[in-house]
């Protein structure tokens, strides 16, 4: 009997707890499904919005994103993005790279190799494992850092090359004087790029510093330009003043007027800021001017010298004829040659031959009248 009831109370049991069990897979079985229809409704909301929420199983971007329905992924118009949202950065690397390629080519005819051939070969390494990369397809990734530093380098050698030209123009010439505080710093930074023990941070500082180099010795160079187009220009004007001394503008008008030209066009470069070339125009009026005078002053010369010499020939003659009458004066004796003033030298005529001729003249008109 006891034990009939034990066998009751554990079949009570069992059924209980089968029937509890029951109860909870139904309950988790609609809990799952409500997640579910919650997780499918956000992720419906997320691509009508156009947000960039992640959702389990498909990608998504920004707003100007296509979906495809076909397999969940999007594409940006302007960049690529994988699914962690990263920018591609391909396009802009190869922009870069062709920056590169233009300042190489400068720094080469520029002649950058011999201005420092170790910052060259350092730059010249640096290319080509950017090449490498460049040749491979690129990348994907931020490469600009390394890119901009590179194409600074080679802008910076170019910069160098072209400050060492100044500075050996302005040696040539001995202009150093004409601004010396800028012909020492730009000496001293064109010294500082050529050290090879020298280092800068970066090639945009070696870059700006090859810069400010080329810049002294252009303030250097326009310093002279100006203080010689003012010595030239006051040459000219000299030259003026004397070419109008032998009335130039009346003997040679059309010459003269272009030596004014010249002037005047030197005056209107040096306004402009075109040193050179008011320098070149003075100087080209200057010797038209002088030309003037001195073949205006040599032509005047040799007329009164032409005039001088008659002027001896008459007073050597008279020199002569008075010397002449001291030492054999004619007197009144008779000159062999010379005849005597009161001489007979034609006989006298009685026109009777020529009042016949005249008769026979009058004559002849009245026949060829009739």
């Amino acid at each position: 009997m006891k034990k009939r009831r034990l066998l009751l109370i554990g079949c009570v049991i069992a059924a209980l707890l089968f029937a509890g069990c029951k109860t909870n897979e139904v309950e988790t079985e609609d809990t799952t499904s409500s997640s579910t229809t919650t997780q499918t409704n956000t992720s419906s909301n997320n691509v009508t919005s156009g947000t960039s929420t992640t959702t389990t199983g498909s990608e998504s971007s920004s707003s100007t994103t296509t979906t495809d329905s076909s397999d969940s992924s999007s594409s940006s118009s302007s960049t690529t993005s994988d699914s962690s949202g990263t920018k591609d950065y391909t396009a802009d690397n190869e922009a870069l790279w062709a920056a590169i390629q233009a300042a190489r080519k400068a720094a080469i005819e520029a002649g950058a190799a011999e201005a420092n051939p170790v910052a060259w070969a350092a730059a010249e390494a640096d290319y080509e494992v950017q090449k490498k990369i460049m040749e491979a397809g690129g990348s994907s990734s931020d490469m600009s850092a390394a890119l901009k530093d590179l194409n600074y380098r080679y802008q910076g050698l170019t910069a160098l090359a072209n400050a060492q030209k100044k500075k050996a123009f302005v040696d040539e010439n001995e202009w150093a004087s004409y601004n010396r505080a800028s012909y020492d710093d730009g000496s001293k930074k064109v010294t500082d790029l050529t050290d090879p023990l020298k280092t800068f941070e970066s090639g945009k500082a070696f870059f700006d510093t090859a810069v400010a180099a080329e810049k002294d010795f252009d303030t250097v160079i326009n310093s002279a330009y100006r203080a010689i187009a003012k010595e030239e220009r006051a040459k000219a004007f000299e030259a003026k003043k004397q070419a109008d001394s032998v009335k130039a503008a009346v003997s040679r008008k059309v010459d003269y007027e272009q030596a004014v030209a010249s002037f005047k066009s030197g005056d209107s470069h040096y306004v402009t800021g075109n040193l050179k070339g008011s320098i070149e125009d003075y100087i080209a009026s200057r010797q038209a001017f002088e030309t003037l005078f001195a073949e205006i002053s040599e032509a005047r010369a040799q007329a009164l010298a032409a005039i001088e010499a008659a002027r001896k020939r008459v007073s050597e003659s008279e020199d002569v004829a008075l010397a002449a009458d001291k030492e054999a004066p004619l007197g009144n004796a008779q000159v062999e040659g010379i005849e005597a003033e009161d001489a007979k030298l034609l006989d006298d005529d009685d026109f009777a031959e020529a009042e016949s001729a005249q008769a026979a003249a009058e004559d002849a008109i009245e026949e060829d009248v009739e």
